[in-house]
């Protein structure tokens, strides 16, 4: 595979950087197309988030960089674009945009690169023309790790990423899947060391991005009104001793940062709403005789379901998975309610027609809140309905639309190409296994505090993270009980 040439717009300053650790090598007689005289970056985090251990692998490689230190990172607005490190105490403010290099060739080293255990994929942005590679893994990888990658570049593979040995983040200390709360007056880093690292603390969002360059002192005060947050911006906050390399690769100059600490997702809304939906006693009235059942869902949605601002009545909601009974008829006559908020994310369904499934969760089914009276035992198996749904392994999936494109299409008419563009399939499964697709529905951004501003969702590309916002579905293919 040739070199993508694209071309590229770049600001910055190429600042001093370690010297070569990596001049003494013998390179083999170069192949037809390997270049030199190039410059490449690669970047890797591991976070000690309050989940598990994230280790992030950005990578790219062009005929220059321009002294970007992140610049790997920079590509994919993954982290704050540093060009050059700010006095040691203070911040610099930056805006990823900038990070368009002019007349840049980008190159191929390989489908894959792979540092350590973790692989990090080839991927091309048309929209920015950047060329690229990324990868993800939940880990605590054992040091050093090797840096493998060939293509244009010779082929290489060395012990090239080492953390600090010296350096442990402890605090501040949240609950798994809790957000740092950025609305108050102050929040206190605290780390562990040996007093000689290069400390960096990092804030990335949408609209926010700084980095910091600390003294290791073993503590530091942030100061969140200073940040201008908006109101429901999710940042990621990174805490991390920073150690670099640089390598002479056949005449290629490389640099490979690694930052090891601590990392914490963030919000100036503070903790999230905690909002237990209540069972109940079934109520009072005539026997129902509910024919067909179908499902929906209504909650914010980010990494995992959290509660919410109803819009209509400002009032605080638990988010849900609600369960309709219809009659022969498809009118209504009974409802239950979960609490969805202690879903969790799970591996994707399995589907007949191998939808792609932006992210899937799996729901514990107890102490439902239902409108349906008891109903006849010797029809139904028991006198509550709740019994007959608590009886499967719930779970459910926003995905892309297959099976609905036509029926959905007919039904909207008209105005279908104007709903298409904010509308995506939900995957339903009773085994935790295999999903089927059986409704549809639409987000809402999120500019205030965990509620829905009106303003809808874009219908999110295949291959990128489903944004957070406000969800809420409704079901389109409905099934028989019992």
């Amino acid at each position: 595979m040739r070199g993508l040439i694209l071309s590229l717009l770049v600001v910055g300053c190429k600042g001093p950087g370690p010297s070569p650790d990596d001049t003494a090598i013998e390179w083999p007689a170069p192949k037809a197309w390997q270049v030199q005289g190039e410059s490449g970056s690669v970047v890797v985090t591991r976070l000690d988030f309050p989940e598990n251990p994230r280790v992030d692998v950005y990578g790219l490689f062009a005929t220059s960089t321009q002294g970007y230190q992140t610049a790997a990172a920079c590509a994919q607005q993954a982290m704050p674009c540093v060009d050059g490190l700010p006095e040691p105490g203070e911040f610099r403010r930056l805006n990823n945009e900038f990070f368009r290099p002019l007349g840049a060739e980008y190159r191929w080293v390989g489908d894959t690169l792979t540092v350590g255990p973790i692989q990090a994929d080839f991927s091309y942005d048309p929209a920015r023309q950047m060329a690229y590679y990324r990868g993800s893994e939940e880990s605590r990888p054992e040091l050093p790790m090797s840096l493998r990658f060939g293509g244009e570049w010779a082929d290489f593979d060395r012990p090239a990423v080492d953390f600090a040995d010296e350096f442990t983040v402890t605090g501040p200390v949240i609950e798994p899947g809790e957000r740092l709360d950025l609305s108050g007056p102050q929040v206190d880093f605290t780390w562990e060391s040996d007093g000689l690292n290069e400390v960096w603390l990092w804030i990335e969002g949408p609209r926010t991005r700084r980095m910091y360059l600390l003294e290791d002192t073993g503590s530091y005060t942030l100061f969140p009104d200073n940040l201008n947050l908006d109101p429901a911006e999710v940042v990621e906050v990174g805490l991390a001793a920073a150690t670099r390399k640089s390598f002479d690769v056949a005449g290629n100059s490389l640099e490979v940062l690694s930052l090891a600490g601590g990392g914490w997702k963030g919000s100036a809304c503070g903790a999230f709403l905690d909002v237990p939906l209540e069972g109940n006693q079934l109520p009072e009235g005539d026997p129902p005789t509910p024919v067909f059942m179908g499902w929906g869902f209504r909650g914010i949605i980010d990494e995992n379901i959290h509660d919410y601002y109803d819009d209509q009545t400002g009032e605080a909601s638990s988010a849900r998975l609600r369960f309709s009974f219809y009659d022969f008829d498809f009118n209504v006559v009974c409802t239950i309610d979960y609490d969805a908020s202690n879903a969790r994310r799970a591996s994707p369904l399995v589907t007949d027609t191998g939808a792609y499934l932006f992210q899937t969760y799996e729901v514990a089914l107890f102490n439902g809140l239902s409108t349906c009276p008891q109903v006849n035992e010797l029809i139904y198996g028991t006198t509550d309905l709740r019994n007959y749904v608590e009886q499967f392994d719930w779970g459910f999936a926003i995905g892309e639309m297959i099976e609905l494109e036509e029926p959905l299409s007919q039904a909207f008419g008209e105005d279908w190409e104007n709903q298409r563009q904010f509308m995506y399939s939900v995957y339903w499964t009773q085994d935790g296994l295999f999903g089927d697709e059986q409704g549809y529905g639409y987000a809402f951004n999120t500019d205030q505090c965990y509620m829905g501003s009106g303003n809808p969702i874009q219908t999110p590309v295949i291959g990128s993270p489903l944004e957070a916002g406000y969800y809420f579905t409704f079901p389109y293919y409905v099934e028989t009980i019992p």
